[in-house]
């Protein structure tokens, strides 16, 4: 005889399925939640750390703006193995070597600049490339992300800031760090209030779907 007096009863398919549906959109939720946060630190510190470079004089400046961006690399860091856990190991793999991929890429930048002040560039031409370059390739990196995880709104910002890397030297040193602060910076904001509203709506559909099927 069966005693259905435990309440474990088995779900039909349809409840299997909204069950489901309410686990990924959680999954989801919880996802959106860090990438905001991410992108709000990395949009606070370009903004706040190249207005700091074309207004405050002295390597003062650049101690505030490599403090700023090592805060916001150490946030998006920490959050991103938060957010990794439970994702399946094909995915895991995909993170880590785009991870790896980062610190190659600056690493080589890095020693790219150091051969050019070995062949005599000048110190204010030397602060263009590396200002320039590092936001090409955050913006590269970006663009990518958006094509692995297929997420519009990083193709959007990661191909924005490619355009703004590549037309900031136009405007001469250190002029061009208003842009690279304000368009660069400001995009970065911009997608974390999208990604912000996408994630408020995902959490009201579950609450929604949960409510509906309680």
């Amino acid at each position: 005889m069966t005693n259905n007096n435990d309440g474990d009863e088995p779900l039909d398919p349809a409840s299997m399925l909204a069950l489901a549906q309410k686990q990924q959109k959680s999954v989801s939720s919880q996802r959106g939640s860090f990438v905001a946060i991410i992108m709000a630190g990395y949009g606070v510190a370009l903004l706040a750390g190249f207005l700091t470079l074309r207004f405050v004089a002295g390597p003062v400046a650049w101690w505030v703006f490599i403090a700023l961006f090592a805060a916001a690399i150490a946030l998006s860091i920490t959050l991103g193995v938060r957010g990794a856990r439970g994702i399946r190991s094909s995915d895991s793999f995909t993170g880590t070597a785009y991870g790896i991929s980062w610190s190659l890429a600056m690493a080589g930048l890095g020693a790219l600049g150091g051969g050019l002040i070995i062949q005599g560039l000048d110190n204010h031409l030397l602060l263009l490339f590396y200002s320039c370059v590092y936001t090409f390739l955050i913006g590269l990196q970006y663009f990518m992300a958006g094509v692995i995880w297929r997420s519009v709104p990083s193709l959007i910002v990661g191909g924005w800031l490619v355009v703004v890397a590549a037309v900031a030297p136009y405007l001469g040193f250190p002029n061009h760090y208003l842009l690279l602060g304000i368009g660069g910076g400001g995009a970065f904001i911009l997608l974390a209030i999208v990604t912000a509203s996408r994630n408020r709506s995902l959490q009201l559909s579950a609450s929604k779907g949960l409510t509906t099927n309680g």
